[in-house]
């Protein structure tokens, strides 16, 4: 069987860890939904995933909830995002980076 779903959410998985998971998206070709919420991804590890889940044709819904992404992350965030349209939902609660209505200007909008 393929895995679709995984939710390694409270596991600490850390830096090194995300960057494996980001590199192992570019191969997967089923994974629907990650859950990586709580588990200490830095701003470089999120940049890796988010790379990941950009070029993962088949991942829908990504959870980053309560990571400790920060600002330079949450930047990388919303490029992400934007270029993404409506293919992946991107969670990310509680990040530590908050976003104003200059960084939501990617979408065309005044």
């Amino acid at each position: 069987q393929t895995l679709t779903e995984l939710d390694l959410s409270y596991n600490a998985i850390g830096q090194n860890a995300a960057n494996v998971l980001g590199a192992a998206l570019l191969e997967n070709k089923a994974m629907q939904t990650l859950n990586l919420a709580n588990n200490g991804v830095d701003a470089v590890g999120a940049f890796t995933i988010l790379v990941g889940a950009r070029e993962n044709p088949t991942l829908q819904y990504l959870c980053l909830d309560g990571n400790p992404i920060g600002e330079e992350g949450g930047r990388m965030f919303v490029k992400v995002a934007a270029s993404e349209g409506h293919r992946l939902e991107i969670s990310a609660v509680n990040c530590d980076f908050t976003m104003t209505s200059a960084d939501l200007k990617f979408k065309g909008g005044a």
